[in-house]
């Protein structure tokens, strides 16, 4: 992998555990996310006016992703409301890759080599590890897996996208589209009340809306330079980064299987980092 492409992707991982463990502690999780997607949209439309807008060609894709990535955040939100971080966030995360590298195989011809193959199985493993996966723990398990079927939709959908076109202005719009699917269920929900509580968290709406623009960017990017199934293993570091976030700040103290599947994850992300291409 590209070492500009491994900076990206290790920079975006780190961003995108901290954005998800600010929503995660957050009462209001669903309007936090909700009002970052409307925020990105509204304050970076005049840049993508700017840029020329959306090919027509990318229109579809615009729209399925933007679907996918709202039933994403749907189901993260119902994730976060039920289960710990320390094992909604690994398995969501670690399902991903062995999806991604299957959907970006068969649709975007992606050629996977033995090491980076190795580094996938490695990752998928260190994550399903940290999940820690117990009886009592099957409908955390099985949330999180319906967030991870939705990452790979979005992920094989945005790389494919990314090859045809300048990823901030496309990630801009996707994001806006997306806050305008989710917008009935939030206006319902929280009515004459969604100004209000978005004003008291506007700071956490803040940091969000910039983690998730820059993050996602950042993976974009990454996409347009190496083979997506080792940039969507690789951004599983990120699960690493959570279980200390998960220890240090919202209180889940970590267990053998999260520590012995953080050194997988370490070991699968060096495998893929060290594939050249």
């Amino acid at each position: 992998m590209p070492v500009h492409a491994l900076a990206l992707v290790l920079l975006s991982a780190a961003i995108h555990a901290g954005w998800n463990a600010i929503v995660k502690g957050a009462t209001h999780r669903l309007l936090i996310a909700w009002w970052s997607l409307i925020i990105i949209g509204v304050v970076g439309l005049p840049y993508v006016i700017v840029q020329g807008g959306i090919a027509s060609a990318l229109w579809l894709r615009l729209g399925a992703s933007a679907l996918a990535e709202a039933a994403y955040f749907w189901a993260l939100v119902r994730a976060y409301d039920r289960g710990d971080f320390a094992v909604v966030y690994p398995v969501a995360r670690g399902s991903a890759p062995a999806l991604v590298t299957l959907g970006a195989t068969l649709f975007l011809g992606d050629r996977i080599a033995l090491l980076g193959g190795i580094g996938v199985a490695f990752v998928v493993a260190g994550i399903l590890t940290i999940g820690g996966i117990r009886r009592e723990r099957y409908g955390d398990v099985a949330r999180a897996l319906l967030v991870s079927v939705m990452i790979a939709t979005y992920s094989v959908i945005d790389a494919s996208a990314a090859r045809m076109t300048s990823p901030v202005p496309y990630v801009i719009v996707v994001f806006l589209c997306t806050g305008v699917l989710l917008a009935p269920a939030l206006v319902w929900r929280y009515r004459a009340s969604l100004w209000s509580i978005g004003w008291n968290e506007r700071r956490s709406i803040a940091v969000v809306s910039l983690g998730q623009l820059l993050g996602y960017s950042l993976v974009l990017m990454a996409f347009g330079m190496a083979p997506v199934a080792y940039v969507g293993a690789l951004r599983e570091i990120s699960v690493v980064l959570a279980v200390a976030i998960a220890w240090r700040w919202l209180g889940e103290r970590p267990t053998r299987h999260t520590i012995a599947g953080a050194l997988l994850v370490v070991v699968g992300a060096v495998c893929v980092a060290l594939v050249r291409g």
